[in-house]
């Protein structure tokens, strides 16, 4: 069975820490990187290749949706 695997992008490590604990608890899933901002996401996101990313649109460099266009314009980075 191939684990789904899950990046989680906030900037409040009660969040990151609450959904990561929660996504574990599940067989099926596995967080494979927590990041506090954007631009540790995009620097990291290659390396990890996740299935799934939950991101928060307010963070404090670079907002969520530029994030996903900038995933988006690389096709190195996601499989659309």
């Amino acid at each position: 069975m191939e684990l789904i695997k899950i990046i989680i992008t906030d900037d409040h490590p009660m969040v990151l820490q609450g959904l990561k604990s929660m996504l574990e608890s599940l067989p099926k899933y596995k967080v494979v990187g927590l990041y506090s901002s954007g631009n540790d996401l995009l620097e990291h996101y290659e390396n990890n290749k996740p299935h799934v990313i939950l991101l928060d649109i307010n963070l404090p460099d670079i907002n969520g949706m530029e994030i996903c266009k900038r995933i988006k314009r690389h096709k190195d980075y996601c499989h659309l």
